[in-house]
């Protein structure tokens, strides 16, 4: 499992200026719109999936940044837009995340620091610097560009080495061509003096010659990032591995009719129907506890008492098969107050879009260890938005980290609540709120606290000063 622990950004959107900010199991992003809190998922999004996922960097889903152009910070006027962006991350990884580096579960700490640069068609932002920190052991890579060779150092307490002579055959000319596919086998037959025709580690200073002690060090940073075959192998092998999914605004589409078929997990959430009809059908008791689960929580937040998937059978005395169109239907009332089974396209629109988010949080598709929710308030009454809180309290920690884009007031103060009354398992350090605050053509993130009785601290003037004017202005109307 992985917790993200710090990010640091640079020249990146609305952000200028070098910002390190904290993370936790829990933690909100709130501010006033263009912000650049949908920019601050985006960037947790990519720079995640890159390093632990092995996944090639992506800003464009679910949260659409465009090309290299709206992405690289841009002062305006006549300053030219900046060539290169920089975004950085400290985590905390389990060594499940590494199960052919190390026999141990021990935690790894992890710290990344990638430049961002346009790719060779000038469109897309693409990685052409990068240094990963394991422990006392290190990486940094440098593509090669037109005005500068690749370049590779490792290091660890006992020394740096960098790597000499040509790549050959497919030398490199994006990050990671070679340490991916071939360094593996320079760590384990490259050593100097071997007679190979392998580029060598050779010593940087004053190191000494690299050695098997230094290779059993910095074994792991060779599995370790994009395209990297030992992530691929951990797939299918059943090991863990880092899971990021992200919830756009959600914008599902309830339909009177669902057509069975095979689904796929996607961030809109129109996936949701199919995946609970065939969870009811032939896992029936996983499918019992999930539904007992989304029934909690729907009468907590006055949505619904219950749910079911109504299979459209054209003959009653036919058993339910899964070729048969459904429905998806709500309920309100319990006991002897129980109302009729309406269709989920014939109540009010929050039901159909709050059940993308709890099939995530409380039933999640496939192992989840980061989820990024942006403005899951949507169309929820401010009780429905509250219970939210709740639940996020509930199911956050070090193994499912949550950060949560908001406009509500009513859920970041259920969660002060929560956390202060201790109705949930998380403590005060175990919640961030990061507010984005405009300042000209920059963004500065403030991280806020609270104390003892739920009051936040050390917020900048800004903050909370239209809320107290309007109140204000109820009290006292003017002359």
């Amino acid at each position: 499992m992985v917790l993200i622990r710090q990010v640091t950004l640079e020249n990146f959107r609305c952000f200028q200026e070098k910002q390190s900010v904290n993370l936790a199991p829990l933690t909100l992003l709130i501010g006033e719109n263009s912000t650049g809190k949908t920019s601050f998922l985006a960037l947790l999004r990519a720079l995640s999936e890159f390093v632990f996922a092995g996944r090639a960097p992506n800003f464009r889903e679910p949260f659409d940044l465009g090309s290299f152009e709206q992405v690289a910070h841009y002062r305006g006027g006549s300053a030219t837009r900046n060539r290169s962006f920089r975004l950085g991350l400290e985590a905390k990884a389990s060594g499940a995340v590494f199960p052919l580096v190390s026999e141990s579960e021990q935690d790894f700490e992890v710290q990344v620091d990638i430049t961002f640069e346009r790719d060779s068609r000038g469109s897309e932002p693409t990685p052409v610097e990068q240094q990963i920190a394991v422990g006392e052991s290190w990486l940094h890579e440098r593509t090669a560009t037109r005005d500068r060779g690749y370049d590779l150092r490792i290091g660890t307490e006992r020394g740096t080495w960098k790597l000499s002579g040509e790549a050959g055959e497919g030398h490199p000319n994006n990050l990671g061509a070679f340490r991916f596919y071939s360094m593996p086998r320079a760590l384990q037959d490259a050593l100097p003096g071997d007679e190979t025709d392998m580029p060598r580690l050779v010593p940087v200073g004053q190191s000494s010659d690299f050695d098997d002690v230094d290779r059993k060090e910095i074994n792991i940073l060779a599995r370790f990032g994009i395209y990297n075959p030992q992530l691929l192998y951990s797939t299918f092998a059943g090991f863990a591995q880092s899971q990021v999914f992200a919830s756009g605004p959600v914008q599902s589409r309830p339909q009177r009719t669902y057509e069975p078929g095979t689904w796929e997990r996607e961030p809109h959430g129109n996936h949701v129907p199919r995946r609970f009809a065939e969870m009811s059908l032939f896992q029936p008791d996983e499918w019992r506890a999930i539904k007992t689960q989304l029934e909690t929580f729907g009468r907590a937040s006055g949505l619904f008492d219950e749910i079911r998937i109504q299979p459209m059978m054209p003959s009653r005395s036919r058993r339910a098969t899964g070729s048969d169109p459904f429905q998806l239907q709500v309920r309100k009332g319990s006991g002897r107050f129980k109302g009729i089974h309406r269709n989920i396209i014939d109540v009010g629109y929050g039901v159909s879009q709050v059940l993308p988010i709890l099939s995530e949080v409380v039933a999640a598709s496939e192992p989840t260890d980061l989820f990024l929710c942006q403005q899951p308030e949507v169309h929820l009454h401010p009780s429905a938005q509250a219970e939210l809180g709740s639940l996020f309290c509930a199911v956050a920690s070090a193994d499912f980290q949550v950060v949560v884009e908001t406009h509500s007031d009513h859920l970041l103060d259920r969660i002060r609540m929560d956390v202060r009354d201790e109705r949930t398992g998380l403590s005060s350090s175990d919640v961030r709120i990061l507010y984005f605050e405009r300042r000209g053509l920059d963004v500065k993130i403030h991280e806020l606290t609270w104390d003892e009785h739920g009051n936040i601290e050390n917020a900048p003037s800004s903050y909370r000063r239209f809320f107290l004017e309007e109140v204000e202005r109820s009290i006292w109307p003017p002359e």
